[in-house]
């Protein structure tokens, strides 16, 4: 997937988010950019004193489930079965993600096994 792809996407979603927010007639709240905040926050750890390395905050996979499942309240009601329809494109960027991902994993793996022997 490239990197237009993925800013696209994520601009949708906040996009998205926005247009939620503003039909509710409601505006960012500390709860309601939560997903946002848990998905963007990073820590860093210093190594040896030299650098900090960042990591990912622990609630990271908890707000991707929740953009990955369009856990939109605009979604909710009569409007729910836009879901099944946006399911499907949720599982094809999935399988995309996996697909160009995964020559990596495995050419890590091998070698880390070549390492091993």
């Amino acid at each position: 997937m490239s990197v237009r792809w993925i800013m696209g996407l994520g601009f949708i979603w906040i996009m998205g988010t926005i247009l939620c927010q503003i039909l509710e007639g409601q505006f960012f709240t500390a709860t309601d950019a939560q997903v946002i905040n848990d998905m963007s926050a990073f820590r860093t750890v210093e190594a040896g004193g030299l650098t900090g390395i960042p990591l990912l905050a622990g609630d990271f996979f908890s707000g991707l489930v929740q953009v990955i499942a369009w856990d939109y309240s605009f979604l909710e009601g009569g409007f729910g079965m836009i879901k099944v329809f946006m399911y499907g494109i949720s599982l094809g960027i999935l399988w995309g993600v996996v697909q160009t991902f995964a020559p990596a994993a495995t050419g890590i793996l091998s070698s880390l096994l070549r390492l091993g022997k």
